[in-house]
């Protein structure tokens, strides 16, 4: 087969993956796919917990206090952080957590804008599971 077609096949493909990707989380958006580059992070991973930790505790002290947006907003962020600190080891349990995590967050979020009391405790219990497995594995 043409080496162009081959090409110009396998960028539509990750196009659509990336588009069904995209509505699997519940974007309202159709992101754009990134220029194909290597992702470095910008923080060392402990520097990325201890944010990580941040967020959670403002995702449950929102719920907590019934400030919805806040907490939705933070879910939005740490489902990003997630997400970003599956860059973060080689390990595939590793990046299979940060993803469970940061899908997790995108429904915990969505429960949060719903003011969906039982579903977003639900999420936040799962989210802080994800991380215990995660943390009994690997942190020192």
């Amino acid at each position: 087969m043409n080496p162009v077609r081959v090409r110009a096949m396998i960028i539509g493909m990750l196009g659509l993956g990336a588009f069904l990707a995209a509505t699997q989380l519940g974007y309202s958006e159709d992101p754009k796919p990134a220029a194909a580059r290597a992702y470095k992070p910008v923080q060392p991973i402990h520097e990325m917990m201890e944010g990580q930790k941040k967020l959670f505790g403002e995702i449950k002290d929102g719920l907590l206090d019934k400030q919805w947006n806040k907490a939705s907003q933070s879910a939005w962020i740490l489902a990003e952080v997630a997400n970003a600190n599956s860059y973060q080891h080689e390990a595939a349990d590793y990046r299979d957590w940060a993803a469970k995590m940061a899908q997790d967050c995108v429904t915990l979020a969505q429960n949060l804008k719903k003011k969906d009391e039982a579903g977003a405790k639900e999420m936040v219990t799962k989210v802080g599971q994800t991380c215990q497995a995660c943390h009994d594995k690997y942190q020192k």
